[in-house]
């Protein structure tokens, strides 16, 4: 009699896994990729990416939060157009190359327009 109460399924409910979430509206939405916590978060005109990450309860470290440490390095993936252009602490933080490959630092770079972006945190250590 037991196990008929443990062994009764629910029903089904309709659940969206984070991947139709992110299908329904690419153009809103941003990937936050940490060392560990994938997320899909709705992006915030005028949030840094470590604003956004820490929101979101993705693992994105980071010691000072003014780009001088760049615990919060970052490697946009898709999307750079729709973040800002790299400020001061982040072109003396980071070497050109690094700039142009796509690396950010997560404290100084935000969010200027709405579309799909793919951030991962890309830590030097």
């Amino acid at each position: 009699m037991f196990l008929r109460w443990f062994n009764r399924r629910k029903p089904a409910q309709a659940e969206q896994t984070p991947e139709l979430q992110a299908e329904d509206s690419q153009d809103e939405i941003i990937q936050l990729s940490g060392r560990t916590k994938e997320r899909w978060v709705k992006p915030v005109i005028g949030a840094t990416i470590l604003q956004l990450a820490d929101q979101n309860k993705v693992d994105w470290y980071s010691n000072c939060r003014r780009g001088t440490c760049a615990r919060c390095r970052s490697k946009v993936i898709e999307g750079m157009e729709y973040l800002s252009a790299p400020n001061e602490a982040e072109t003396a933080r980071l070497e050109p190359e690094e700039i142009e490959q796509g690396y950010r630092l997560g404290c100084q770079v935000k969010v200027e327009k709405i579309g799909p972006l793919k951030v991962k945190h890309a830590p030097y250590f």
